[in-house]
């Protein structure tokens, strides 16, 4: 009888134990593949027309707005017909994986000052906002933590269009805001601070099957004792049949880029080898998130 109690006693207080983790919370992540490395990528600019027309139809398909699409193609057209086209993927072209682009993102940025001088464009965030915001419910009195955001805003305060009114603009400002998280090299501990910050805060996403949400969240350490969690890219990804669309806007002064994968591996290889770039870091590798779950098919950067 007493080797019962004891047994009873000691497995309570591992529950307990367990329950006191709070600080510390964590995610289960998906099992690693192992599927070989990915080593090239079929990828376009959006330069011809028939791939446009696809692309355009592959959203309309997912149920992206008009509006929306009609907007993201100005913005494409804006940039492609700001730089030289010389160097760009007009249709489909390959990429081995890790390779520097062909074409030169400073003579870009150059380019596009000598026309627009006075806006900075559009990035990664305002692009897969623009394609996904009304698939985001986010609380009006929702918190707000965007002094990672300057230069988002900044350019959203010269060109509104992607993000057209206040109610959008709040909630942008919510959805890409950083999240506090602890000193750790842990992802699954940060993957669990995302879910609980966005809980908390009230942001909720329409589980669409046809058009997901991909954000790559980088952990900051700026400050001792003030770790965070900041999104440092994200596209729009469109699962078709067995192809996966990836849509994004590389950065301000890089273009507009649609990826096709065979699968979230792959993309995860893609995205971590151009991201997970730290050598010896304190902090954690990248995270990749799809609407507001570890993306499936996440895995550390191919060796």
């Amino acid at each position: 009888m007493k080797k019962t109690i004891v047994a009873l006693l000691s497995a309570l207080f591992l529950v307990v134990s367990g329950c006191q983790k709070g600080d510390t919370p964590q995610v289960v992540l998906p099992p690693v593949s192992e599927q070989p490395p990915l080593t090239q990528i079929t990828y376009t600019n959006l330069g011809d027309e028939s791939v446009r027309k696809e692309l355009d139809g592959i959203m309309a398909e997912a149920g992206i707005e008009d509006a929306s699409r009609q907007v993201f193609f100005e913005h494409v057209d804006q940039f492609n017909g700001a730089v030289s086209q010389d160097s760009m993927a007009a249709g489909y072209d390959t990429m081995l994986v890790g390779r520097e682009p062909p074409y030169d993102p400073y003579v870009m940025q150059d380019q596009w000052m000598e026309q627009y001088p006075d806006f900075l464009g559009y990035n990664c965030r305002i692009t897969s906002f623009g394609l996904f915001g009304d698939r985001v419910t986010v609380p009006a009195d929702a918190e707000i933590a965007d002094d990672m955001l300057a230069f988002d805003l900044n350019a959203l305060e010269a060109d509104p269009s992607a993000v057209p009114d206040p109610e959008s603009l709040h909630s942008f400002s919510a959805l890409w805001s950083n999240v506090p998280t602890q000193a750790t090299k842990d992802v699954a501990v940060h993957a669990a601070n995302i879910q609980k910050n966005w809980k908390e805060r009230g942001i909720r996403f329409t589980d669409d099957p046809k058009v997901r949400l991909i954000s790559v969240f980088f952990h900051e350490a700026i400050e001792e004792g003030k770790d965070s969690l900041f999104v440092g890219h994200a596209g729009i990804l469109l699962p078709v049949g067995e192809e996966l669309f990836f849509v994004e806007k590389l950065s301000f002064q890089e273009p507009y880029q649609v990826v096709k994968f065979r699968s979230r591996t792959e993309l995860s290889d893609y995205l971590m080898t151009k991201y997970d770039v730290d050598v010896n870091q304190p902090t954690a590798v990248p995270l990749i998130m799809e609407n507001d779950q570890v993306m499936e098919g996440y895995r550390p950067k191919p060796q």
